[in-house]
């Protein structure tokens, strides 16, 4: 039961929200378009086209067609269009002639020091129904609950480590930093990210300043000032430290972190190390035309993100907001996967989390549909669609919420598989499925971390992710 019309999609550079930190792919639903076959369009998804241009992208107005008014609002607008009952496409018909934009190559190699994009919670959401389950789910996850044993082994390491007293930090050395520059603002934290030189080693450092105004005197006053703010800049210094610092809370997979410290104003300021190959986005940006050579590409980082996540949930903490843009490359391989940004990580009971969290793209579709998740679940899920952006060039969905996307709606009612068959992109000038373009492992990967139910998610741990770079 397939729509005979097609849903056309462009993909852009523009931050799902105007608020945002970093940049995101971002999917412009679109209600022309005309099928190969000559079929009619369609308020249905059906088909879909994708493409990637290289520009400077700053401003939103960089199409020549003028963006979608959810690609252009506030922060607080997002979080009322969010919160509305109305579906998604009344507002969202474009052209297909909206350019997509990417941008510069300078801001692609920058990304590095930037916080992560949030989206908030709110409002009442309406049910979706639960989807179909294909015959045999059970023996495909057979032991993926007993090896979440494994997880479980030090999860109140990190934990115990955020209940203690507000901590101390030491005041910056600015005889051995050096300012450079401003990398870029960061709006969420109301600072800034910078760059410093190292007098010492000579080396380039990151760091994120947070105003004192912004962060407060303690945790408990930052919390009592944000209630209901899930992004925490407390918790975010405190994990970065113990997870990427030496010591042996020390995480592979995390970001290299030099400490906390206090300027001279009173601002605080987090020094990590920099890394200029840039995120996950850069390289889903330059890879080619989706195929067997660019899956090739894609494999071995798919495998270090998992294996950065799945280390992550070993020591009892997940990190709420993986994406392409929070995945950093290590200066030492191009295919190994450093994370980065913290401030919407869960610690404590992974199980039975609360909140929306991550971007609109990313989100597990539980997270609108069940009064508590299990966070780790929601991680895998993420992790499923910064595969499928590497793998493809762009993302499977623009949202998760019920009723906001209608490619995700058709993932819902009919299944991942009939939704990788039926969706579109452009291979060598024809159209191609998704399913044709990738191998049967890559798809078993997705079906696996895109499951729609969360539990048969953990079977990803029954891959050999140890062989990424096998054939």
């Amino acid at each position: 039961e397939i729509p005979p019309g097609p849903t056309a999609l462009s993909m852009s550079c523009q931050e799902q929200a105007a608020s945002r930190e970093p940049r995101a792919l971002h999917v412009l639903a679109c209600m022309g378009g005309e099928d190969p076959d000559g079929s009619e369009p369609s308020s249905e998804f059906s088909d879909v086209s994708i493409s990637l241009k290289s520009s400077d992208s700053r401003s939103p107005a960089s199409s020549s067609t003028s963006l979608p008014k959810f690609a252009q609002r506030s922060r607080h607008d997002n979080e009322e269009e969010e919160t509305s009952d109305e579906g998604p496409c009344a507002e969202d018909e474009v052209s297909d002639t909206t350019e997509a934009t990417m941008p510069d190559t300078e801001a692609c190699t920058e990304e590095q020091g930037r916080g992560a994009a949030r989206t908030s919670s709110g409002g009442a959401e309406r049910q979706l129904s639960a989807p179909r389950k294909e015959q045999g789910w059970e023996a495909e996850t057979e032991g993926a609950e007993r090896a979440l044993s494994v997880l479980s082994e030090d999860q109140q390491t990190i934990s115990v480590a955020l209940e203690g007293e507000t901590p101390i930090f030491p005041r910056f050395n600015e005889q051995r930093y050096r300012f450079w520059r401003v990398l870029m603002p960061a709006p969420r934290s109301g600072g800034q990210i910078e760059l410093y030189v190292d007098r010492m080693t000579g080396a380039v450092v990151v760091v994120k300043r947070m105003p004192r105004h912004r962060l407060l005197e303690s945790p408990e006053a930052y919390h009592r000032a944000n209630p209901g703010e899930l992004e925490d800049l407390w918790q975010e210094l405190v994990l970065t430290q113990r997870l990427g610092g030496p010591g042996p809370d020390q995480v592979p997979g995390v970001c290299p972190c030099h400490g906390a410290y206090l300027s001279r104003c009173g601002d605080t300021l987090l020094v990590s190390e920099y890394l200029p190959g840039g995120d996950l986005f850069d390289i889903a940006s330059s890879f080619g035309e989706p195929g067997v050579s660019r899956e090739h590409q894609a494999w071995p980082i798919v495998c270090s993100l998992l294996e950065a996540v799945l280390a992550l949930h070993s020591r009892g903490v997940a990190h709420g907001d993986v994406s392409l843009e929070n995945s950093l490359r290590h200066r030492s391989s191009s295919s190994r996967v450093m994370l980065v940004d913290f401030g919407m990580a869960v610690t404590g009971d992974l199980s039975h989390t609360t909140g929306i969290r991550g971007k609109p793209s990313y989100q597990a579709p539980e997270m609108h549909t069940e009064e508590s998740y299990d966070a780790r679940c929601a991680d895998l899920f993420a992790c499923g669609v910064a595969a499928y952006g590497l793998a493809i060039g762009g993302y499977p969905w623009s949202s998760t919420r019920p009723s906001m996307c209608l490619a995700f709606g058709y993932a819902w009612r009919h299944g991942l598989q009939a939704f990788l068959h039926r969706r579109r992109v452009t291979v060598g000038g024809a159209k191609a499925s998704v399913a044709s373009c990738l191998s049967p492992r890559y798809l078993h990967l997705l079906s696996v971390l895109l499951d729609f139910e969360p539990t048969r998610r953990f079977a990803i741990m029954s891959f050999n992710l140890r062989s990424r770079d096998e054939a």
